[in-house]
């Protein structure tokens, strides 16, 4: 399941991912990214991992589809979770996407939407 708000006057995007998610629920999160788009121009977004299940195919392939037409316009994609794996994919990732990746622990949240609305470490 997929979760999110946006934070008002901002041009920043929270979602949680909590288990399964279905086509559904990233189209929904998808429509409100590209309203943030719509009105900013790009988009900051905060994800907080809690649990990842099984994500449908069609789900994958919107996700994919719609990351090749959009990954440009993510200025800044900060990333909370606890798992150590992801931490190391937001590292691997870091030098080949032109947005600023970075990994906040759970009890970092609070730093990392500080850095998405500043751009300060």
């Amino acid at each position: 399941m997929i979760t999110f708000q946006s934070i008002p006057n901002t041009n920043i995007v929270e979602f949680t991912i909590d288990g399964e998610i279905s086509r559904k629920d990233f189209d929904d999160l998808i429509v409100e990214i590209n309203s943030k788009i719509d009105d900013f121009g790009s988009v900051n977004v905060l994800e907080e991992i809690r649990s990842i299940g099984m994500m449908s195919p069609s789900a994958i392939w919107a996700d994919l589809r719609w990351a090749v037409g959009h990954w440009k316009k993510v200025d800044r994609a900060a990333v909370v979770c606890d798992k150590r794996w992801i931490e190391k994919m937001v590292d691997l990732m870091q030098p080949i996407v032109s947005m600023d990746v970075r990994h906040f622990d759970l009890d970092e949240k609070e730093a990392a939407r500080k850095w998405l609305l500043d751009g300060v470490d």
